[in-house]
Order: structure tokens, then sequence, then C-alpha cells
């Protein structure tokens, strides 16, 4: 298990509200190929911040993995068929990552893709528009720690 929690000092309310849409993003979502969340709250400590527990995820990056494996295009076509057919599905339950990249796909040691850091999605209701926090150029998603 991982613990994803705001970093000290980085608290402002655009940041927490971005922490919030990604467990509600992964809340919606239980895929074989996407990392699961289990639980999300605030510590209770003194000062507790949010956090969230989820599936942690060893792993290669999808490009690494497959240049370390020497995979051949079939091989290669195959897992990048797995990974669309997890964002398909994401898409279907209203979340769309919109930072796909190859180090936030890991492929773990039994070969299986698993897409990571949903901190920028957007949630698309049906009929209701979309929520999302936007991404500012030369920012990035960087503010949580796992």
């Amino acid at each position: 298990m991982a613990l994803k929690v705001v970093r000290p000092g980085m608290t402002t309310p655009n940041n927490l509200r971005r922490f919030e849409l990604e467990a509600e993003a992964l809340a919606r979502l239980e895929h074989p190929s996407i990392a699961r969340i289990y639980e999300a709250g605030t510590a209770d400590t003194p000062g507790g911040g949010p956090y969230f527990a989820m599936e942690r995820v060893q792993g290669r990056p999808i490009f690494a993995h497959c240049a370390d494996r020497n995979l051949g295009l079939r091989a290669r076509v195959a897992m990048l068929a797995k990974v669309c057919e997890a964002i398909e599905y994401a898409h279907g339950k209203g979340v769309i990552h919109r930072d796909l990249k190859s180090s936030n796909v890991l492929v773990c040691e039994d070969g299986n893709p698993k897409i990571l850091d949903f901190g920028v999605a957007r949630l698309v209701e049906r009929g209701e528009g979309a929520r999302t926090e936007l991404t500012l150029e030369g920012k990035s998603s960087g503010h949580w720690q796992r």
C-alpha cells in the first residue's frame, strides 16, 4: 500500500482541491490496469491533512520495460492495447487522465501495465459539463508525496 499526502506548506485551496479531485477520480475506477485507491480522508493527528491510501505499484516505466525485455512489435502493441482499454474504461467512468505519459504507466513484474497519477484528471459528469482544475504552463502536478 502507498500513502499519498499533500506536502506540508503546499496546502493551498487549489492544491487541496486538486488532491480531492484525484481521490474522487481514482474512487470511480476499478480496473486491473489502473492503480486502485483504498481509502481517502483527513489524518487524525495535530495539523492532520488529507491523504489517500492506494495500491503500491512496483514496476518500470512502459518504455523502459519494453527496452529492458527487448519486446518485439507484437508484444509492445499488445501492451499498448491494455493501456488503451484502461483509458477507454476510465473515459466511460467520466475520468480523463490529461497527463498520460510513459512515466505514468508502470509495468509490473507480471507484465501487466498500471496507469498512475490522476493528479490533473478531468472529471466529466453526464449532462453536467466537467469539473477540473487547470494546469498552467510551467506548472506540474508534483505537489504530492508518495
